[in-house]
């Protein structure tokens, strides 16, 4: 739970007792979303960064990862897929960060899904019809379906 600042909260579910605090972004925490898959906890801010958070079984605590988004307006929501690989960012920048994990240089890298007509910012990344992150709704409440492999947009 996020409370409308900077920090993450993790509760205990039977006690609601604080467990863990996570402390990285700069302003407010505008977005997150948890992978049951992977358990991985992926957060982003409008200060224009994303982290992805990792349980450390032998410490106790999340390890947030860096994430090179590359966008200059605020990150505005965040979405996993299914399978915990990937995630994708709306933000004000009228394009859509897909992130994944690249092992070579140990962050999460995105590539840009740019070329959609909208004029207006992705307000929420949504899952595809195979259920992989590539759509995006606008703040027009239209729903564009971003192909990240062609490099297109259509409208739905």
């Amino acid at each position: 739970m996020c409370p409308n600042n900077n920090e993450l909260h993790i509760y205990d579910a039977s006690t609601w007792e604080i467990k863990h605090q996570l402390f990285e972004h700069d302003l407010v925490i505008s977005g997150m979303d948890w992978s049951p898959a992977s358990n991985y906890i992926v957060t982003c801010s409008h200060d224009r960064n994303a982290f992805v958070w990792c349980f450390d079984e032998a410490d106790g605590k999340w390890k947030p990862g860096l994430v090179i988004l590359r966008i200059d307006r605020a990150a505005l929501d965040v979405k996993w897929s299914p399978d915990g690989r990937k995630f994708a960012v709306a933000s004000g920048s009228k394009c859509v960060p897909v992130c994944y994990y690249e092992n070579d240089n140990n962050w999460w890298v995105s590539k840009m899904i740019k070329k959609h007509k909208s004029r207006k910012a992705a307000r929420e990344p949504t899952r595809t019809p195979r259920r992989a992150p590539g759509g995006a709704k606008m703040e027009t409440f239209s729903q564009c379906l971003l192909g990240a492999r062609r490099g297109g947009a259509e409208s739905m």
